[in-house]
């Protein structure tokens, strides 16, 4: 079973296999920025999952992002305080073959629900 603060991050913030790998990724790299295009290559992901999924990090306290003038944006790793507890938890039980099954297993049962938890956080303009 995973710790219930490991669970909530993963439920409310880490709620994809993409954002679980950036996370991984950005977490070894504290101090680097990195932009969508960047951080896409180096995960081999599409840079359009990799965007959202920056952004949706961004929104919920993960990242940093600077928005330089006729750039895109780039991020850096810069959790809140909140999160750094339940982020060490994680980053030790990937280590485990089981826990990671079990975060897998969190993130694949979360699938269904994650587009509409983010589009009930969005407000529709009429």
């Amino acid at each position: 079973m995973l710790d219930t603060r490991l669970q909530h991050l993963l439920r409310s913030v880490v709620d994809s296999p993409v954002k679980l790998h950036i996370l991984l990724t950005l977490h070894s790299q504290v101090q680097e920025h990195i932009s969508a295009e960047q951080l896409s290559e180096r995960l081999c992901r599409d840079v359009w999952s990799v965007s959202q999924a920056l952004r949706e990090m961004a929104e919920d306290g993960l990242l940093e992002v600077l928005n330089i003038a006729g750039s895109s944006p780039v991020y850096r790793f810069q959790p809140r305080p909140e999160y750094i507890v339940p982020i060490n938890d994680l980053i030790n039980s990937y280590d485990d073959p089981i826990a990671r099954s079990m975060i897998y297993h969190t993130l694949r049962e979360m699938s269904g629900y994650t587009a509409a938890r983010r589009a009930s956080h969005v407000r529709t303009v009429w």
